[in-house]
């Protein structure tokens, strides 16, 4: 299967195939969310042994740059983003860091607070104020849901819980306020993977509620959305990785459709949106 370096892009209110847009600095694993500005793009680590961050500008083709330092190693950070400032949190190693970076200004991540819990693999999503944080693996799968005010430095706080607990799902918000969480590990210590999505409402502290189903389960995959719609991109569910993409409408409850494929079968990627 190995590692790929391939960055794809697609129109998210265009049903269709995923096309070439560039190449990552290094092919490795990532994973995580990236996080934007509308016109920057901004990916986590992307392996154990580096603390590198990249970039790229939506409205251009071409390969990553390098943006500087995160304050930890490791791969499977998420991030979240106000418009201007980009939050990545946790990592593979299930820590409970949270470093943040001005998306328009090349430079290293700064200490922003801790998680409630150490985790990585997670799921991020984000309104202008607040940044959601789900999931997750920690000793086990987490179904613990946090929140950030993404504007002031601080440790995260309680949101809530999600319907179960979720390692390595993945998911995106509407500009309505209302955030999604798909799919992912759903046994402990086990290969079973959820096709379930779930919603939270971003501005009330709660519990996630049932949303519909994904066109299958799977986790380790990338989500990205334009404020309407949300698509899910490629994953893993032993022994395959998936080169499809399922989307739904955020504001209604319902079961994926198939929304394309994307150029490689893959799994542990990330994804941001330049809308």
């Amino acid at each position: 299967m190995g590692n790929h370096n391939q960055i794809t892009y697609f129109a998210h209110a265009t049903p269709g195939n995923a096309t070439d847009f560039g190449d990552i600095l290094t092919a490795s694993e990532m994973g995580g969310n990236g996080c934007s500005n509308g016109t920057r793009g901004v990916t986590p680590p992307n392996n154990v042994n580096t603390n590198e961050l990249q970039y790229i500008t939506f409205g251009s083709l071409g390969n990553a740059i390098d943006f500087g330092n995160h304050t930890e190693n490791g791969y499977n950070a998420s991030g979240v983003s106000n418009g201007t400032r980009g939050v990545f949190c946790g990592n593979n190693a299930a820590i409970d860091a949270m470093g943040y970076i001005t998306i328009a200004s090349l430079g290293n991540a700064t200490d922003f607070g801790n998680l409630t819990v150490g985790r990585g693999d997670l799921c991020t999503f984000e309104s202008e104020t607040r940044g959601v944080i789900a999931g997750g693996d920690a000793s086990g799968r987490s179904d613990v849901i946090d929140y950030i005010i993404i504007a002031s430095l601080g440790n995260a706080s309680d949101f809530g819980d999600m319907t179960a607990r979720n390692g390595h799902p993945k998911g995106c918000s509407s500009a309505a306020g209302r955030g999604l969480i798909g799919g992912g590990k759903d046994v402990d210590g086990g290969d079973g993977y959820t096709d379930e999505i779930q919603y939270v409402t971003i501005s009330s502290n709660g519990n996630a509620t049932d949303f519909g189903d994904l066109t299958r389960a799977h986790g380790y995959f990338a989500c990205s959305g334009n404020g309407s719609i949300a698509v899910w991109c490629c994953g893993y569910d032993a022994p395959a990785n998936y080169d499809t993409m399922d989307y739904v409408t955020i504001a209604t409850l319902g079961n994926a459709s198939d929304f394309g494929d994307d150029a490689h079968n893959r799994r542990t990627l990330c994804g941001m949106s330049g809308t």
